[in-house]
């Protein structure tokens, strides 16, 4: 089945006058916003042509350029390498780019305005980045109403509406879709009338009551959510129905690259409904939802982050090149979290009932997990008894060790019998040495007895 790449080979030659602006060329302009574009394009509104631009950051990072980070897909970086010698996207200006990593306030954030020849400015913003802090900010989207990343979507909008003229497209691609949707629904009406689309290309949800909020009713009618068929991020959270699905026969994360998501003329194919598998995760990850508090959401988030946060990285490539290392020390903060267990077995179970809904096993399978995390949490409980015995019973020999050394050379000295005598001969010097003629009592000690260990 074609995709984007065969997109760009048969359909690239056409103008956006003779083939109008459509949700392919959405997903392709949106991606643009995923270049780190600092110092290269202003936050004003000067426009710098698209291959200006591109040739700059190559000038500046080269050919580890096309890394845009550990989750992005590679397939960015091959298509819009392309884009300027297109005719359909040469001619594209790029814009009020920002960019902003706030760890003090949780928060990555980066958008872009993408002007296309006919005057139409296409608003994006960048999904979740490489960083460890941008994926504790989406998570926070389960606890809060608001996080910041969205608020500056919506003064970014704002500003954009006020800079520029024409009408408006906002769009973006995971988290990026998420803050297109936040900003597009409490704009003013007037920024409103001027937006022709809203465009989330599997972005995750919202909380229950967003749906319900005015103005999100008002931009409802431009709305366009594209999840792809085995889509995992986009059904985080609350989606409204309406749900624009699209083929894709890639599973897990990689069914969140676009450019692998099915294409024909001017539109992704439709599909009727997500997979089991997508429908499978979405119902695991609600059920842990729903049975946690919104101060045990937080409080597990921040458990689940520091985590990550002692092995010393930053971004998941970080933990990437150090994984070995960092996986050990994350095993040893996780196994204190019973909510991470839970929310492992509740997506397990939920996965594992609708998609073999008839197996018998399945019951004994999740009861073997369960055992099997309850077994190793007891080993751990086991290991961290042994070693602390092990470190008490060095400590005492190394006392006894240093205590009969320290009498062995007094008695030596005083010419105490029994512990040597130095014989004089002709040759060398030499020293016998012989038993003691008197056993001291003591002795080394003895192991300490363990106790009963009983499973938690």
């Amino acid at each position: 089945m074609a995709d984007i790449f065969d997109y760009l080979d048969f359909r690239s030659d056409l103008s956006f006058q003779v083939s109008p602006f459509n949700e392919v060329d959405n997903y392709i302009i949106c991606k643009i916003g995923s270049y780190d574009f600092s110092g290269i394009v202003g936050e004003g509104p000067e426009p710098v042509p698209i291959k200006e631009a591109l040739e700059k950051y190559y000038e500046r990072y080269g050919e580890k350029g096309d890394y845009l980070g550990l989750l992005a897909a590679r397939t960015v970086a091959d298509v819009v390498k392309r884009l300027p010698e297109t005719e359909r996207f040469r001619d594209l200006r790029l814009s009020g780019y920002v960019s902003i990593l706030d760890n003090e306030d949780t928060e990555q954030f980066s958008a872009l305005t993408v002007t296309l020849p006919d005057g139409t400015n296409y608003v994006s913003f960048r999904g979740t980045d490489d960083t460890l802090l941008a994926w504790k900010e989406n998570f926070l989207m389960s606890v809060e109403k608001e996080i910041p990343a969205q608020r500056d979507a919506l003064n970014y909008l704002k500003r954009a509406a006020e800079t520029y003229e024409g009408p408006l497209i906002v769009g973006g691609h995971s988290k990026g879709g998420n803050m297109s949707v936040f900003a597009s629904s409490f704009a003013p009406e007037e920024v409103q009338d001027r937006i022709k689309a809203v465009y989330s290309n599997d972005g995750p949800g919202f909380y229950p009551e967003f749906i319900k909020e005015p103005g999100y009713l008002r931009i409802r009618p431009k709305l366009h959510v594209i999840l792809p068929t085995t889509s995992i991020v986009g059904t985080l959270l609350t989606q409204d129905e309406g749900l624009e699905i699209v083929e894709c026969d890639k599973l897990g994360v990689s069914s969140h690259d676009g450019f692998r998501w099915h294409v024909k003329g001017t539109s992704f194919v439709r599909s009727e409904k997500l997979s089991r598998s997508s429908e499978a995760y979405e119902n695991g990850m609600q059920a842990v939802l729903n049975e946690m508090s919104i101060e045990e959401r937080r409080a597990f988030l921040d458990e689940f982050f520091e985590a990550f946060a002692q092995t010393g990285a930053v971004t998941l490539t970080d933990l990437n090149e150090h994984r070995i290392r960092q996986a050990a020390r994350l095993l040893r903060s996780f196994s204190r979290s019973s909510e991470a267990k839970r929310f492992a077995l509740a997506v397990t179970e939920q996965m594992l009932r609708e998609l073999m809904p008839d197996n018998p096993m399945i019951p004994v399978a999740l009861g073997a997990a369960e055992k099997a995390a309850g077994a190793a949490e007891w080993a751990g409980k086991a290991a961290g008894w042994a070693a602390g015995k092990a470190a008490e019973a060095a400590e005492k020999a190394a006392g006894w060790a240093s205590e009969k050394a320290a009498d062995f050379a007094a008695a030596r000295a005083e010419g105490e019998p029994g512990f040597g005598r130095v014989v004089r001969a002709s040759g060398p010097r030499v020293v016998k040495r012989g038993r003691r003629a008197e056993k001291k009592s003591g002795g080394a000690p003895q192991g300490a007895e363990a106790p009963i260990l009983k499973k938690s």
